[in-house]
C-alpha cells in the first residue's frame, strides 16, 4: 500500500515539482542554512529587508560553513552574480568607514534620536575637530547600523472650533491661486497661532498656546494651561507682543478656534497694532505654518516619550524648557543666496544683526 498523502500548509516553491521529494528536501536545507547564518551573520535580519552588502556577508559565511553552490545562493536571495562580485571586493578592502561609524552614532543620540541625517551630518561639521563627510555617506552609515528616527503613535488632533461667534478677519496668507504665503523677509511682521493638546496618562490634559514668527519660525510667546481658554492664548499673545518692535506693522494668523473671536484677543491685537488674520472653516492648511511647528513638537518631544507616571508639573517644566531650546540649541535648515545654512534660530538672528 502506499502511504498517505500528507495535506497541511507544507513549504511552497513555485520552481519546484511537488513530486520531487528529494529537491523539495534540498532546498528546505538550504533555507535552514540560510536562517541559520542570518543567526550568525545579522543577528536576525529579516531576509526580505537585507541590503546587497548583507546579502554578500550571509553568501561568504554560507560558501564557509555549508556546501552550496555561488549560483544557488544568489538566485535563492536574489542578488546578481556582478553585484555580489562587487560587494565582496569591498568587504575584502575593509570599511572605509569604520572610523566614522561611532561618530555617526554619538551624534545621532546627541540629538535623542530624533533628527535625520542632515542634522547628524552638520553636527559632524561643527565638532571642535571638524568632519566634514557628505550627506549620502551618513545616510548610508545610518542606514546600514539601524540608526533609525524614533518616531511614535500619533493621536487625536485637539480642534478649538465653536461656530462664528463674530465677524471673520481675512485671511491673509492666502493667495489668488488658492496657495498661501508664510514667508517673512524680516523679524516680527507676520506670527502665527494656534493651540494644540496633550493627553497624558497619570495627568490632567494640558494645552499650548504658542505665537511663531513666520521669519524662522522662533516661538516669540507661549502659554501652557489645564484649560484651553481665553487666558491661554492671550497670555501667549501677551508674550509675543514684549518682544515685537512697536511701531511696525504686523499679523497675526490664526485658525477659527473660538479664542480669536472673544473680545480679549480682539483688545489685545488692537492696543498693540496687530492686524487679525483668519483661516476658512474646515481648511487646517490654511494654518499649515502653526501645525508644521506642531508636527516636530509631537514628533521630537510628545510622541517618542513615554509619559507614564509623569507630574503635571513636570510635564509643564519639560515642555516651557523644550519651546526654550527649539530656538537656542535645535538645529534648523536655512535657505541663505540659495545655499542651504544649518544654524539655530538664535544663532542665525545674531549673525544677521536681528536680535533674539
Amino acid at each position: 500500500m502506499k502511504p498517505p498523502k500528507v495535506v497541511g500548509d507544507g513549504p511552497d516553491f513555485p520552481d519546484v515539482d511537488p513530486d520531487d521529494k528529494d529537491e523539495i528536501i534540498r532546498r528546505l536545507r538550504l533555507e535552514n542554512d540560510l536562517l541559520r547564518g542570518m543567526h550568525e551573520v545579522l543577528k536576525g535580519r529579516a531576509l526580505g529587508s537585507l541590503t546587497n552588502r548583507e546579502k554578500a556577508l550571509l553568501i561568504n559565511w554560507l560558501r564557509a560553513n555549508a556546501k552550496w553552490s555561488l549560483r544557488e545562493l544568489t538566485g535563492f536571495l536574489g542578488i546578481s552574480k556582478s553585484s555580489y562580485e562587487y560587494q565582496r571586493r569591498a568587504l575584502e578592502a575593509g570599511d572605509r568607514y569604520a572610523w566614522l561609524r561611532p561618530l555617526v552614532a554619538e551624534e545621532f543620540e546627541a540629538e535623542g534620536g530624533l533628527r535625520g541625517y542632515r542634522v547628524v551630518t552638520h553636527r559632524l561639521r561643527m565638532r571642535e575637530t571638524p568632519v566634514v563627510v557628505s550627506e549620502k555617506v551618513v545616510r548610508r552609515i545610518m542606514g546600514e547600523d539601524g540608526l533609525v528616527v524614533r518616531r511614535g503613535k500619533r493621536r487625536r488632533r485637539y480642534n478649538s472650533y465653536a461656530g462664528e461667534l463674530g465677524d471673520r478677519p481675512p485671511n491673509l496668507p492666502l493667495r489668488e491661486d488658492g496657495t498661501h504665503d508664510f514667508r517673512a523677509d524680516s523679524p516680527g511682521r507676520k506670527l502665527v497661532t494656534d493651540v494644540t493638546e496633550f493627553r497624558l496618562p497619570d495627568a490632567p490634559k494640558h494645552y499650548l498656546a504658542p505665537v511663531i514668527d513666520l521669519y524662522d519660525g522662533k516661538p516669540l510667546g507661549w502659554c501652557i494651561s489645564q484649560r484651553p481658554d481665553a487666558e491661554l492664548a492671550n497670555r501667549a499673545l501677551l508674550m509675543a507682543c514684549d518682544r515685537l518692535e512697536p511701531g511696525r506693522p504686523v499679523f497675526c494668523h490664526s485658525d477659527s478656534g473660538c479664542h480669536y473671536f472673544w473680545p480679549g484677543w480682539v483688545a489685545i491685537c488692537e492696543e498693540h497694532g496687530i492686524q487679525r488674520s483668519m483661516s476658512r472653516k474646515g481648511r487646517s492648511g490654511d494654518n499649515a505654518a502653526a501645525e508644521g511647528f506642531f508636527g516636530i513638537l509631537k514628533s521630537e518631544f510628545y510622541y517618542p516619550r513615554d509619559w507614564a507616571g509623569v507630574t503635571s508639573e513636570e510635564f509643564v517644566a519639560a515642555l516651557d524648557q523644550w519651546m526654550r531650546e527649539y530656538s537656542s540649541k535645535r538645529i534648523k535648515a536655512f535657505r541663505e543666496e540659495g545655499k542651504v545654512v544649518y544654524d539655530t534660530i538664535d544663532g542665525r538672528r545674531r549673525r544677521l544683526g536681528h536680535s533674539s
